[in-house]
């Protein structure tokens, strides 16, 4: 998606769907917060990797 969209586009969106799967699971309020927050995909990633 980075490589078709470039990283800033690609990241806002790719935090949507992370969203929508977080949703509903204890706890995940918070860390779809800090999620929303994140404008590199490295760091989206590793917020990823800390479930």
């Amino acid at each position: 998606m980075i490589e078709l969209k470039g990283e800033y586009a690609a990241v806002r969106e790719m935090r949507k769907f992370v969203g929508w799967y977080l949703k509903g699971i204890p706890g995940s309020a918070a860390l779809r917060g800090k999620i929303n927050l994140i404008d590199d995909a490295r760091e989206l990633t590793t917020a990823i990797g800390e479930l």
